[in-house]
This record gives structure tokens, sequence and C-alpha cells, in this order.
């Protein structure tokens, strides 16, 4: 399926493309920009959100976006992980937020950024990496949560906890989480309503990790999106 086809099937009220490879198909004379123009010149499709962990690659279409209501987001891979287009780690990445902020609107970032745990499976005190984006102007989602392996001993094994620890912790709250297990974050949404919290309305987005159009669009998971911060209780 094209983006088209799987937009048009799906009608989601909020779209996201994953560019995972741009350099790799640059080296077989293939353009994903060109691609991704295509794709937002259509007007039978909204892309809300375009992200990539390369960096060349969002600041070569982020002109073309400046004044489109798209964001661009750069997804961060491990911290050891090397970033093609800058030789650096995204450890090293991490620490220059305010360089983020020249091409993208937000980021995503593996959960153990913001809470890291031990070799045990222990949380530690969580980072200011939220708290700093925000202050730059970025949105946070988090992602790699998954109900069937193994995470923090501190949750005493309820994935639910675990989404609540990252948007109702009384110091921050990310504004969007990715998962493979999507009813499980709308738990933990019903329980924050049930709780008597100020819960913005919430939406479904899809994210489509699309390669070319003769390729088979992907659909990796869907996304809770907090429109605005919870108030914290």
């Amino acid at each position: 399926m094209t983006v088209q086809e799987t937009y048009a099937q799906l009608n989601p009220p909020r779209f996201w493309l994953n560019i995972q490879h741009d350099a790799f198909y640059t080296q077989h004379n293939l353009s994903m920009r060109s691609f991704v123009l295509s794709v937002t010149r259509n007007r039978n499709v909204t892309i809300d959100y375009i992200s990539s962990p390369e960096v060349a690659f969002l600041q070569n279409i982020a002109p073309s976006f400046q004044r489109s209501a798209t964001n661009l987001v750069f997804r961060f891979l491990g911290q050891n992980d090397m970033e093609p287009s800058t030789n650096q780690t995204y450890g090293s990445l991490l620490k220059n937020i305010t360089f983020i902020k020249t091409f993208a609107s937000g980021i995503i970032v593996p959960k153990s950024y913001i809470w890291p745990v031990d070799k045990d499976l222990y949380l530690l005190p969580s980072t200011s990496l939220v708290l700093d984006a925000h202050k730059e102007g970025l949105e946070v989602f988090a992602s790699d949560f998954y109900n069937d392996v193994p995470f923090s001993f501190n949750y005493s094994y309820d994935p639910v906890a675990e989404y609540l620890q990252f948007i109702d912790n009384g110091e921050f709250s990310v504004d969007g989480m990715i998962s493979d297990f999507p009813i499980t974050p709308s738990a933990a949404i019903g329980e924050l309503y049930a709780s008597g919290c100020n819960v913005a309305m919430l939406q479904w987005t899809f994210w489509s990790s699309q390669v070319m159009e003769q390729v088979e669009t992907i659909l990796v998971v869907q996304i809770w999106h907090i429109q605005k911060q919870f108030k914290m209780v």
C-alpha cells in the first residue's frame, strides 16, 4: 500500500511518516526528499508529523515546511549509536538541544533517556531532558514501551503504572508516547481521567513508516498524543 492508500483506508485524525534510512536510499540514487514533498503536496493526504533519525534529511526538508502545519521530529536512537550525517553519537547530540531546534519542532527519545534504570532494572532519578526540551520549545515523545519485554521492577509488572510515570509524576509530562500496545496507554489515560485530572481530549495518531511509493507501507505503531499537559496532582 502507498501512503495515499493507507491514508484513504484508515482516515486517521493525524498521520505520521517516519523516514528511517534516507542515507541508504541516497546511496541508491533514490530521493526520499522528493518522495516526501510529493506526498505532502497531495491534497488528499494530510501529513501531521515527519520524523527521522538523520539530521541531514531533516535539515534538507526543513525549509519546505517553515510555513506548513507539518511538524518535523528528530528521532534519537541508542545513546552510543552513530548518527550518520554528523558522525556524532545520539548521546552527544542530546547535549545540544538548541541545535535540534534549528530543524525540528520535536524529538522522539527512548524512555531510558528520561527515566534510566540500573543493571538490576530499578529506576534511577529522572533526567532533565523533558524540561530542557520544553524550554527550547520542543515536543517530547517517549518510545520503546512494550508489554511483553521486561521493564523496571518499580512498576510491579504493571505497564499502566509505567505510562503514568511519564505523564503524571508531579514534575513533567511528555507530549506523547509511542507504543506497540496502544490499549495500555489508553488505560493509563483512563485512570487519570477517573482520578479527576484535567485531561484534554485525546486523538489517535498513526505512525506510518513509508520507504518508497512502490514499496509496501508499514503501519508501525499507534500513539496517544496528549494535546495539552496534564494537571499535576
